[in-house]
């Protein structure tokens, strides 16, 4: 089983993705049986939409910092609505190796695009 954790809940995305990797269809199927989402970090929401996107899309993890997916996903899945928090939440994720996919616009500015492409070439 693949576990994924999702920083930002401020955007659909963050739910979106939670239903389809964590909810059966009507006939108890999964569309992906070995990807659950397992945490989310809402850092840029406020705390009660961040506790309703991980009860309704099934995730049993609600972080209070992003410190806390180490361990406890094999790969993060960045959605902020507001591109500039992207980089500064990947990065320490990317240095560790972890997986990453960020969600558009992945990043605001020339600089962070550049700073994201030299991490993940190094890493």
């Amino acid at each position: 089983m693949i576990k994924i954790g999702i920083i930002g809940s401020d955007n659909s995305h963050a739910l979106a993705f939670s239903k389809i990797c964590n909810l059966p269809d009507k006939n108890g199927n999964y569309e992906y049986d070995d990807v659950r989402i397992e945490a989310i970090f809402g850092f840029n929401d406020a705390p009660e939409h961040t506790a309703q996107v991980a009860k309704e899309g099934n995730i049993p993890f609600v972080a209070k910092s992003a410190d806390e997916l180490f361990g406890k996903v094999d790969a993060v899945m960045v959605v902020c609505r507001d591109g500039k928090y992207h980089l500064e939440h990947i990065l320490p994720f990317l240095e560790k190796g972890y997986p990453v996919w960020i969600d558009k616009p992945i990043v605001v500015s020339r600089e962070d695009a550049k700073a994201l492409y030299e991490a993940a070439n190094k890493h």
